[in-house]
């Protein structure tokens, strides 16, 4: 006798929508159009290098004036073309694949922010009484429970908000959470210009227009004085990843300043967020950012996680050093007396006053386990102290084996054995 199998219905699981939920999303897809923005432009600009080396193979390179031409026997034409076609191809994807990733760059951000406004009603959700927001009483009849109504609410709010221009999501929180985000945050001019730009994109394939001149003028964010209608604005490497940081640094600090406001109880989950956030772009080289965040961090004076404030300290000093200021890096260090602080703490120090002697008579004065194998590997702090002999001879004495980095390049882990000359 067969029995059926009888499929149970799952539940749908609703995660209610959070700060720290709307942040880490962003985050991540961020992550992810820059690794993607690197490995597509370096296979284009390859293939681009490539061709021309192959047109090259089939022809007879000649100049008429100052332009460079090909002379091609006619038994290579066909070889030519297929060459020309793979450059051309490459060509326009240098240009089409930085303007498409900008543009979902954009989106992610919008993303972020109805995530974001989200977070804020499950914060807040007195705001909704405030809102002219009404749902028509015939539609009104189709919901069962008062909550369905309200969530309706809440994400039709939202999304007419959304429907509006860029700076006026931002003077929609500013007025709807009585935070001066403009004045907080250092000013929205590159914000403006880049959802300004993504419009142009979007909509007249980045070709200047009266709009894009009047609104970027308007807020003193003009990219270029000498832009006039009919120009077109092209996404380049350098623009593309400034633009990245801009948002990047203007979602955390959104973020952090709305969660703080809002759900002052998390301090602890907000500096948790902000340490890691820090930590991982610090890992990333992105040292500009983890100095502007950091800063801004620490200014609040409003640490209740001491140890976080002291890493922060130091990861912050490390963001100095390796931008290349390491008096900065110095000042902050001299601003605690680490002496009274553990033995990490301490180590950090010697580490970035570069101490290498010091160091290594600590490092084997502190036991295995409050700094582990994985630590050394991983921790941005040992990334130009891993290279000395110092630290190459001590690890090996300290953990009984060779130092082995695991140096990541696109996606793809590889190990290199490190040894001493």
């Amino acid at each position: 006798m067969a029995f059926k199998r009888i499929k149970k219905k799952r539940r749908k699981i609703i995660k209610k929508p959070t700060f720290n939920r709307a942040i880490t999303k962003f985050v991540i897809h961020m992550k992810i159009l820059e690794s993607s923005y690197k490995f597509i432009d370096a296979i284009a600009k390859t293939r681009v290098m490539e061709s021309i080396k192959l047109m090259e193979s089939v022809s007879e390179k000649i100049r008429k004036g100052s332009k460079k031409k090909f002379r091609v026997k006619p038994q290579n034409i066909p070889k030519f073309n297929s060459y020309q076609d793979i450059f051309i191809n490459s060509w326009f994807a240098t240009i089409l694949i930085p303007k498409s990733l900008f543009v979902s760059m954009v989106s992610q951000f919008d993303t972020f922010l109805y995530d974001l406004m989200g977070a804020i009603y499950e914060a807040k959700p007195e705001i909704l009484k405030a809102s002219e927001k009404a749902i028509r009483p015939g539609l009104i009849l189709k919901f069962k429970r008062i909550k369905s109504a309200i969530t309706y609410l809440i994400k039709k709010q939202i999304e007419d908000v959304l429907r509006e221009s860029h700076l006026y999501h931002i003077k929609w929180l500013e007025n709807t959470l009585n935070i001066p985000l403009t004045k907080e945050l250092g000013g929205l001019d590159k914000y403006i210009e880049i959802t300004e730009r993504r419009n142009l994109f979007v909509h007249c394939d980045g070709v200047v227009n009266e709009q894009y001149l009047s609104v970027c003028k308007k807020n003193s964010a003009l990219f270029d004085s000498k832009l006039k209608e009919g120009d077109k604005l092209f996404v380049n490497g350098k623009y593309f990843f400034e633009s990245y940081n801009y948002l990047y640094q203007l979602a955390v600090l959104m973020t952090e300043v709305i969660w703080r406001k809002l759900m002052p109880q998390e301090s602890k989950k907000i500096e948790s967020f902000i340490h890691y956030s820090t930590y991982e772009l610090l890992r990333g080289g992105k040292y500009d950012l983890v100095i502007k965040i950091l800063e801004y961090n620490l200014k609040l004076k409003s640490f209740v996680n001491k140890e976080l404030f002291l890493m922060s300290l130091i990861n912050l000093s490390l963001a100095y050093k390796y931008s290349g200021n390491k008096k900065k890096a110095t000042d902050i260090l001299n601003s605690q007396n680490w002496n009274t602080k553990n033995n990490k703490f301490q180590l950090a120090v010697l580490v970035i006053q570069e101490k290498y002697s010091e160091v290594v008579k600590l490092m084997k004065r502190i036991d295995k386990k409050e700094i582990r194998a994985e630590e050394y590997q991983e921790w941005p702090l040992f990334k130009d102290f891993r290279k000395t002999r110092y630290f190459l001879s001590a690890y090996r004495k300290i953990f009984k084996k060779k130092f082995i980095l695991e140096e990541t390049e696109s996606g793809i882990k590889r190990k290199v054995s490190i040894t001493i000359a």
